[in-house]
């Protein structure tokens, strides 16, 4: 069942999502990326689908119009308590990796919701969004597409699995 808290249409992010995905959740974020010292922050439409999530980043120059990114779900590496830190893996030359983490935070808007929901939302989005990141990374192990995984890389990722599914368990 879809969770619109914020209406689909509300920004252009919905052109990302690839056609025939299904929107679960909509809402507005606080974007935050980068290190201590240096960190941006931007307010985003964030929509989540069964494959992935969709939200938009400021142009590199003020005039320049928003990037919008889609990224599928093995790019989320947790489900916060309240939002979502995802995985942007940027390729160098030479083999080197820019890692770059990126956290959604949910943002109250008095205009789509009262105070006291909001409240509320935020404490359901990890019980609702972890068993889902769960399944997600399950079925990435267990697909073709993890191939390429080392074997500490596969064993990092089944600790991983392991360790949010007893902390799910216990918390919630």
């Amino acid at each position: 069942m879809a969770e619109i808290y914020v209406p689909i249409n509300y920004s252009n992010v919905k052109d990302v999502i690839p056609v025939g995905e299904d929107i679960i959740y909509s809402t507005l974020c606080r974007a935050t990326k980068g290190e201590p010292g240096s960190l941006k922050f931007w307010r985003t439409h964030l929509l989540i689908t069964n494959k992935g999530i969709a939200f938009s980043k400021p142009g590199e120059k003020k005039r320049d119009p928003p990037e919008l990114i889609y990224l599928n779900w093995t790019r989320v590496i947790y489900v916060l308590k309240k939002g979502l830190r995802l995985d942007l893996f940027k390729p160098y030359p030479a083999s080197k990796f820019e890692c770059e983490f990126l956290d959604l935070t949910l943002k109250f808007d008095p205009t789509f919701e009262s105070k006291d929901k909001f409240k509320k939302r935020l404490k359901e989005f990890p019980r609702k969004f972890i068993p889902f990141m769960l399944e997600k990374k399950n079925t990435f192990l267990q697909s073709q597409d993890s191939s390429f995984l080392a074997g500490s890389q596969r064993r990092l990722l089944e600790s991983f699995i392991e360790k949010m599914t007893k902390y799910y368990n216990k918390r919630f």
